[in-house]
């Protein structure tokens, strides 16, 4: 495992992942706040784009062994870190971005800078580092073994919402990974996404709590934005840091007013009754 080096040099990171739609934009835009450097290239939603194209492979997931999964894991954190690559990190970062890879755009772009930032880069003095990128939750026992001390934030949101959520990403690309399968024409896809939503969040939370115990923090989204003072208070207190008051007003006023309750308006007996009580033990009322 190739990893020592940069666990000698760098604190473990902060990571957060949810279902896609969740509000992790906000809360990764919290932490760059707060001084956390989350990657040189993130989208609009602060997700962290080279994760995005190393690990957002299905057909390789399925297939990769442990040890692979761990030398992608190592370039990346060494990349983040702005430790170069060898020729042999670069080819096979270059397999990632052609073969199996789901995002395609910016390809060209992204591999004449996997080339030069090989010849310009330096380490960097991080305290504070991390990543956003909801797929993470899916590789968290990994992440986990292989950064026994980092700190994750999973962002939960309303089920119901997210059932009626036009982001059905996830569900298509891992849904196998809870034993479900999807036919957007035919299957009816707001039962689908609710059972998603269900079963990847149990899992992500009964990992985090046996795997990381006190640094593993579950976040309400709803609750986030409703009452964002002493949500931000706890969220400060998880990541042990302390602010001034004007620095936590700044911090409250990036919280925008979201469109919860959507479900309200819909056809909630598309789902059965084990799924509306599993959305109320995961701390949701319907």
């Amino acid at each position: 495992m190739e990893m020592s080096e940069t666990k000698l040099l760098k604190k473990d990171p902060v990571v957060i992942g949810a279902l896609g739609g969740s509000g992790t934009r906000l809360i990764a835009q919290t932490l760059m706040e707060l001084g956390y450097y989350l990657g040189d290239e993130i989208d609009e939603q602060n997700d962290s784009l080279l994760f995005t194209r190393i690990f957002q492979r299905p057909d390789w997931i399925r297939t990769t062994g442990r040890e692979n999964f761990d030398r992608y894991l190592s370039m990346f954190t060494r990349r983040m870190t702005g430790e170069g690559w060898s020729l042999t990190d670069i080819i096979r970062y270059i397999t990632a971005l052609y073969r199996k890879s789901t995002i395609k755009s910016g390809r060209r772009k992204e591999l004449i800078h996997a080339f030069t930032q090989n010849w310009c880069s330096g380490k960097h003095q991080l305290t504070r580092w991390g990543w956003k990128e909801p797929i993470s939750h899916l590789f968290l026992q990994e992440l986990v073994d292989y950064f026994p001390n980092m700190k994750y934030i999973h962002v939960i949101r309303h089920g119901l919402d997210m059932a009626f959520s036009t982001n059905t990403q996830q569900l298509r690309y891992w849904g196998y990974r809870y034993d479900l399968s999807v036919n957007l024409e035919k299957d009816n896809i707001p039962y689908m996404q609710l059972e998603y939503w269900i079963r990847s969040n149990k899992q992500a939370i009964e990992t985090a709590r046996n795997s990381l115990g006190s640094n593993f923090y579950l976040l309400n989204y709803d609750e986030y934005c409703q009452n964002p003072e002493p949500e931000l208070e706890r969220l400060l207190e998880f990541l042990d840091i302390k602010t001034t008051d004007e620095e936590c007003r700044r911090l409250v006023n990036l919280s925008k007013p979201t469109s919860t309750g959507r479900y309200k308006n819909r056809n909630i007996r598309l789902f059965n009754d084990r799924q509306i009580s599993e959305v109320t033990q995961l701390g949701f009322e319907v």
